[in-house]
């Protein structure tokens, strides 16, 4: 199409071509894409008849196989949907969302609203022309960058090196169809060089249909993008544009031959060496790369800056648009990505780190309407570790202590760089002693909260300050519990409790009695899917016995709406209802296993789970249990809200229909 199309507008110039390749480009783009959410619904539509129909009985040999197939041209319109919000977005941590598209609309327009100009004063008059002011920006930077006579620049011979003429001529050859080529083999398909659209994959794939002229074109003109919609080009005569690979080094450039010139002119004693020009006195604090020098780390102020950051991004109409496993996302890449300066500096109070679980708490378990909901699990266990049964959120006073603790190896490791020097002289310490042996500074400031580092755990801390004083070789290989120290093989092989224990050590019971849970984690079915079934084995799903106990509904609405006959809790509705039992006895009749009925949820899981040894039955047994468990939910949530149940049969074919359907492909992201 592009290739007819492109030979159909005939001869014109290269950018003009592009521009009327958008309107055939868009056309295409309407009728193979457009109106996504239509073709998204009829697919459901049709998904929910034939489920109806194998609900009522009425229904063939091909229904399995038209569900099927219907759900994999339902899945790739969610994958186009969620594709074009997420470029429209610009998100960094999208590749980690669920398919939350509602919530990657929302960024999409509010970072439109944010970055449209609807008026512009010129000449003192205010204009809310659109095409005018397309106009004025496009003539202000227009006449920024030009130059009407080129600057007569030179140095005296001996202060820097010059090339050859051969090499000043090279340097100003236009590329060659190679190095374009190249050029753009390099680049990120996603990304688009110009504001008209066209990303680089589609550059790619059309380079040879569009022949040389895309060659030739290859050019320094630049453009505006006014509220989306890109101005004429016009001719950079001076400076640099944004993404010009020479823009890193035009500072060193500029810096490398002022030193050689004021070096000279301290030489010939023109200039003293203490001389200060445009000297303006300051006082603090004072701003420096982000952090406040001077500032007392020990109000809340300082930290306002992270504070304001954190409630930036985690604010409420985000948590709108999101489900649980979008927000863990969202609140571990907010963690993540706290300024390292801050928290490798200065000590975190108790009342900042209140502050960021307040908000992280507050969005993770707010409701859709804005409100704060019920906690389902203590916030200990939503920061611990996977592998110890946590959701893995993370702790930032606990980065913030290992950012500190750096500092107490740096200050024993290195030997006397220009900070030690300076810190050991105003503390009076002595540098050939670690900090832990040392008195605590008189002075206060960051330094005297480094020295006077207290970790939650005594025995972690002890073992930190030993490690400290090994040296074997030159330290950076040695891992104590998998290097090979004795003759019978690593330590933590022949001490596998002690092992367990010291990695264990650190957190509560309480927790690490859920580390069971980190198999839950594979990608093997929705992540809505993995995290449900972690708060169903941890028995924290808001089930009937659990909603009376809060005291939300009353005593004698707290019973099963499945069986009717007992109260309905975690262990019943899934494992002790006689409902769900006989689904999980169609499974294991299909699978040809015998089975006796397990005391616990955890039991329950680790046997089902454990099933089989091998790595591929391993995933189609968990895939299986998240299967039932996820069918029993829909199960019972379509019967208490909407009062409309399915029969046992239906049940256990939903159940078979969900693990066809993610035994289909291959693992999926977070």
């Amino acid at each position: 199409m592009v290739k007819e199309e492109w030979r159909s507008i005939g001869e014109r110039q290269f950018l003009d071509k592009l521009k009327a390749m958008t309107i055939p480009l868009r056309r295409w783009h309407r009728e193979n894409f457009g109106d996504m959410d239509r073709r998204i619904d009829r697919f459901e539509e049709e998904i929910r008849k034939v489920d109806e129909m194998v609900s009522n009985g009425v229904h063939d040999g091909t229904a399995e196989a038209r569900r099927k197939a219907l759900v994999s041209s339902c899945k790739k319109w969610y994958i186009r949907m969620k594709i074009h919000w997420k470029q429209m977005s610009r998100f960094r941590h999208a590749e980690k969302m669920d398919r939350n598209t509602r919530y990657f609309h929302n960024i999409a327009s509010a970072r439109r609203r944010n970055n449209r100009i609807d008026a512009l004063r010129i000449h003192g008059r205010l204009v809310r022309n659109q095409p005018r002011i397309k106009v004025a920006i496009r003539e202000f930077y227009k006449d920024l960058y030009h130059q009407e006579t080129s600057p007569n620049i030179g140095f005296r011979d001996g202060l820097v090196r010059r090339i050859s003429e051969d090499e000043a001529a090279r340097l100003e050859l236009m590329p060659t169809t190679e190095e374009i080529k190249n050029a753009v083999w390099d680049c990120e398909s996603t990304k688009a060089p110009r504001c008209d659209g066209y990303n680089m994959n589609f550059i790619k794939k059309c380079l040879d249909k569009m022949g040389k002229e895309f060659i030739e074109a290859v050019s320094w003109g630049s453009f505006v993008l006014i509220n989306g919609s890109p101005s004429k080009p016009f001719k950079m005569e001076r400076g640099l544009r944004q993404g010009d690979p020479l823009l890193p080094f035009l500072f060193v450039l500029v810096v490398d031959v002022l030193y050689r010139m004021i070096g000279e002119a301290i030489t010939n004693g023109r200039i003293s060496p203490l001389l200060l020009l445009g000297y303006k006195e300051a006082s603090l604090p004072v701003r420096y790369i982000g952090i406040s020098l001077g500032a007392n780390p020990r109000l809340v102020k300082t930290w306002k800056p992270v504070i304001d950051k954190v409630e930036e991004k985690l604010s409420l109409w985000k948590a709108k648009t999101l489900n649980k496993v979008g927000k863990l996302v969202l609140i571990k890449s907010v963690l993540n990505s706290l300024p390292i300066y801050y928290l490798s500096l200065y000590k975190m109070t108790k009342a900042v780190a209140e502050k960021l679980i307040s908000l992280q708490r507050q969005f993770l378990w707010s409701k859709e309407d804005g409100k704060i909901g019920m906690p389902l699990v203590r916030w200990e266990i939503v920061m611990a570790p996977r592998k110890a049964g946590g959701l893995g959120v993370g702790d930032a006073v606990v980065r913030n202590t290992a950012l500190l603790f750096k500092w107490w190896w740096r200050f024993s490791k290195e030997d006397c760089p220009l900070w030690k020097r300076v810190v050991y002289s105003w503390n009076s310490m002595n540098p050939f002693v670690m900090l832990c042996g040392q008195p605590i500074p008189t002075r206060g400031g960051p330094w005297r909260d480094i020295c006077q580092l207290q970790i939650r755990e005594p025995q972690i801390r002890e073992k930190i300050i030993r490690g400290l004083s090994m040296d074997v070789g030159n330290g950076r290989t040695i891992k104590f519990w998998e290097d090979v120290w004795l003759p019978g093989g690593r330590l933590k092989e022949m001490f596998p409790r002690l092992f367990s224990v010291m990695q264990e050590a650190a957190l509560p019971e309480k927790i690490t009695s859920y580390s069971f849970t980190s198999a839950i984690w594979r990608g093997f079915a929705l992540p809505r899917v993995e995290l449900f079934s972690w708060f169903v084995l941890v028995e924290r799903v808001n089930t009937k016995e659990r909603l009376y106990k809060l005291g939300v509904i009353d005593q004698h609405d707290n019973l099963c709406v499945l069986c009717c006959k007992s109260v309905e809790s975690a262990a019943h509705l899934f494992i002790g209802c006689e409902i769900t039992w006989q689904v999980w006895c169609a499974w294991l009749f299909a699978l040809g296993r015998i089975w006796t009925m397990p005391g616990t949820l955890k039991q329950h899981f680790e046997s089902w789970t454990n099933a089989s040894s091998r790595k591929n039955e391993r995933r189609r047994w968990l895939i299986r249990f998240f299967a039932v468990i996820w069918a029993i939910w829909l199960e019972r949530n379509g019967r208490v809200f909407n009062n409309k149940g399915l029969g046992v049969m239906e049940i256990i074919n939903r159940s078979f229909m969900l693990s066809d359907e993610w035994h289909g492909g291959e693992p999926l992201g977070c």
